[in-house]
């Protein structure tokens, strides 16, 4: 099987609202989407979106990266192209992880079916108790039970919009604290405090409270009773999994942006299973492009993952790129269609 063509489409996507972590506020997202079509009709579509934190890629990296790729891979065969692109980007995971999705969804690596359906989490920022409780409301009215909270910012706020949720929301509820990178060990100290509570059992986990290379203070958190850790701009390879196994840590986060496409996404996955951890899958920062690969993995190995699907970018954007786009209805990412989505020729 041989590539026929590759081309590019690069987009900018207002967000609905601004999306707050502990070191940003994102109002809009720039994706760089590459297609490739074979020569038997075939095609898959990939992105890369520059995320800081993750990869030290920028967009215009991305960007030139996938032009070049796309410029030289049209009558490779299959194995000449993976060659061709695990040689060209082995320094820019995003933009290799774009194109290798492309080329595993137009080989066919995913069984496809006729619709999906997910358990989504619901995107909370930590702020004033009420704003914290109205939204909290609003968003379990439309059928959401996993909150990802974002904190990281102040931790005296962070300790109020926990107990906050604690005090108010129901059992089946599910709790997600995510710091990306932005806590001291002083300031974790002070926020799992506020995990003494009767409705504590409600919190999943605190992801990622530490920058990268802090390994040895999340070690040392881990090993303390009725904690539970989450780790995402750690985790990269094998032997990061390893290591978050080592020291204790309960779960992880796999995105297809991070690792090298649909395969070794999916050998992470499996291989974190092996060890013992949790997997937490999705992208948050994504058009309908990369969560639409990310909800077709997750069907059809849904044993690999860990409770609500994290892949809810494309619903923070004002509008969608592909022709049959995933919709998000009753708390769950849905979709139902005969065929891989394609762009719409206006993306």
């Amino acid at each position: 099987m041989h590539v026929k063509s590759a081309s590019l489409d690069a987009v900018t996507i207002p967000l609905v609202a601004p999306y707050h972590i502990s070191y940003r506020s994102i109002t809009s997202i720039t994706s760089d989407i590459i297609r490739i079509a074979m020569e038997d009709g075939q095609y898959g579509i990939g992105e890369a979106v520059a995320l800081p934190g993750y990869s030290t890629e920028s967009q215009d990296q991305i960007h030139h990266a996938l032009v070049d790729v796309s410029k030289h891979m049209s009558g490779q065969s299959v194995e000449e192209a993976i060659g061709y692109v695990n040689s060209l980007l082995c320094g820019q995971p995003f933009a290799r992880s774009a194109v290798l999705t492309a080329l595993e969804l137009a080989m066919g690596e995913l069984v496809f079916p006729s619709r999906i359906s997910i358990p989504l989490v619901a995107p909370l920022s930590s702020g004033p108790k009420d704003a914290v409780l109205t939204e909290a409301c609003r968003l379990l009215g439309k059928g959401f039970r996993t909150l990802k909270v974002k904190i990281g910012r102040d931790v005296n706020t962070d300790v109020i919009t926990a107990r906050t949720l604690m005090d108010h929301v129901s059992d089946d509820v599910k709790l997600r604290f995510d710091a990306n990178q932005g806590y001291s060990r002083d300031d974790l100290l002070r926020f799992v405090k506020v995990l003494d509570h009767p409705r504590s059992c409600s919190v999943e986990y605190i992801e990622q409270p530490f920058v990268v290379q802090e390994w040895d203070t999340m070690k040392g958190f881990c090993r303390q009773p009725g904690f539970r850790f989450m780790l995402d701009e750690s985790i990269c390879d094998l032997d990061d999994l390893s290591r978050a196994a080592d020291i204790g840590v309960q779960f992880v986060k796999l995105k297809l942006y991070k690792h090298a496409g649909i395969s070794h996404t999916l050998q992470l996955a499996q291989e974190a299973n092996r060890l013992g951890l949790r997997v937490v899958f999705g992208n948050g920062v994504s058009t309908d492009v990369g969560n639409m690969a990310e909800a077709l993995l997750w069907s059809c190995r849904p044993e690999l993952f860990h409770g609500a699907f994290e892949g809810n970018g494309f619903a923070k954007l004002q509008r969608t790129v592909l022709d049959n786009p995933p919709i998000v209805a009753d708390g769950c990412f849905q979709w139902s269609g005969s065929k891989l989505p394609d762009l719409r020729p206006t993306a």
